[in-house]
C-alpha cells in the first residue's frame, strides 16, 4: 500500500502543529505569561487575550486537564492507527482528519508543557455572540469537524474510489 494518499493528512497535521505552536510562542512573547493580559489587534473586533485553559476547547469543562491529555492522546492514536485505512478516502476526509490530528497534538503539547492550553484569540463582535477565547489548534479542530460532517452528509464524497466503481461499461449510458 502506498503512503502517498496519506501525505495530505500528515502534512495538514504538521502545518497545524507548527502554526499553533509558533502563534502561541509569538503571543507569549508579546503578552508575557500572566493570564488575563490583553492587547487589541483590530480596533475593538480582534484582541489577543491570554487565557490558561485547563479544560476542553473554548474553555469548557475547566480543571480536567488530565482527562483531556488522555483524550487528546487517544484521538491522535486513533487517527494514526485508522489512517492506514484511508488511502481511498476523499481529500476532504484526509484533510479533516489532518486538522483534527494537528489540533489535538497542538493542544496536547501545551498540556504536557504547561499543564494547560494557551488560548489567545478573542473575537469581540457586539452583541457578544462569541464569548470564547481560543487558539489555532481549536480552530483547526472545529474546521476539521465541519469538513468531516460535510462528507458524512454528502455520501458521494466519502471515497475517491466510488467514482471509479460507478463508471459505466463501454457503450452503456449512465442511468
Amino acid at each position: 500500500m502506498t503512503r502517498r494518499p496519506l501525505l495530505l493528512l500528515y502534512l495538514t497535521a504538521a502545518f497545524v502543529i507548527l502554526a499553533d505552536q509558533l502563534s502561541k510562542a509569538w503571543v507569549l512573547q508579546i503578552l508575557g505569561t500572566r493570564e488575563g493580559s490583553f492587547r487589541p489587534i483590530v480596533d475593538d473586533l480582534l484582541w489577543l487575550r491570554l487565557v490558561h485553559n485547563s479544560g476542553a476547547a473554548f474553555g469548557m469543562l475547566s480543571n480536567a486537564s488530565l482527562l483531556f491529555v488522555l483524550a487528546a492522546a487517544g484521538v491522535a492514536a486513533g487517527i494514526l492507527i485508522f489512517s492506514r485505512r484511508l488511502s481511498n478516502a476523499s481529500w476532504l476526509v484526509r484533510m479533516g482528519l489532518g486538522l483534527e490530528l494537528g489540533g489535538a497534538l497542538g493542544n496536547l503539547i501545551d498540556r504536557i508543557r504547561y499543564g494547560y492550553v494557551v488560548d489567545f484569540i478573542d473575537i469581540r463582535i457586539e452583541p457578544r455572540l462569541w464569548p470564547f477565547v481560543f487558539n489555532v489548534a481549536d480552530a483547526a479542530i472545529s474546521v476539521g469537524v465541519v469538513l468531516l460532517l460535510f462528507t458524512v452528509f454528502q455520501p458521494q464524497l466519502h471515497s475517491a474510489s466510488r467514482t471509479t466503481s460507478c463508471e459505466t461499461h463501454a457503450g452503456e449510458r449512465p442511468g
